[in-house]
């Protein structure tokens, strides 16, 4: 029954392991951010969006990696922004929903929308993007404001001087 209990203690002992060896180093992907090739830029933008909250720490860098000449990297930004949910990376989603790229349109609305960005500012933003060209940004726009659940008081006459314009 020892013997038992042993190796049922190694064998968590050893998964603890694993899962400590696992666990991303949050320096050296933001740090991955502006290091390696595009793909190395990428993938560390994916692996902090998946940290959530956790990647705190990383939103300068990532700010920087919003403003790349590489679209990909600057989508995935976008979208590692949003779901760490940093309000002071407010002002660059609402920069970027205007981005010449509709993948980053849509990847900063959705991430203003996370945010819960209800302000005048964030609203006018989002809602800027209803008239956009690409299909893929209007559906983000659409989803965005019901993800805001923004007073409508506030929305619709925004709605209304968008579709004016």
């Amino acid at each position: 029954m020892r013997s038992t209990y042993l190796l049922g203690f190694v064998l968590l002992a050893g998964s603890n392991l694993i899962l400590a060896a696992a666990e991303p180093d949050l320096a050296k992907l933001a740090a991955g951010l502006s290091a390696g090739s595009a793909a190395e830029q990428q993938a560390a933008a994916d692996a902090l969006a998946d940290l959530g909250a956790a990647a705190g720490p990383a939103v300068p860098q990532l700010l920087t990696a919003l403003e790349s000449k590489d679209v990909d990297l600057r989508w995935r930004a976008a979208r590692a922004l949003g779901m760490i949910g940093d309000a002071k990376s407010l002002d660059a989603l609402r920069k970027h929903a205007a981005d010449t790229n509709a993948g980053v349109r849509a990847q900063s609305i959705f991430a203003i929308a996370r945010l819960r960005a209800e302000d005048q500012a964030s609203l006018a933003a989002v809602i800027a993007r209803l008239t956009d060209p690409d299909p893929a940004v209007r559906r983000a726009t659409v989803t965005g404001l019901r993800m805001l659940k923004a007073d409508r008081t506030k929305v619709i006459p925004l709605v209304v001087k968008a579709l004016e314009d």
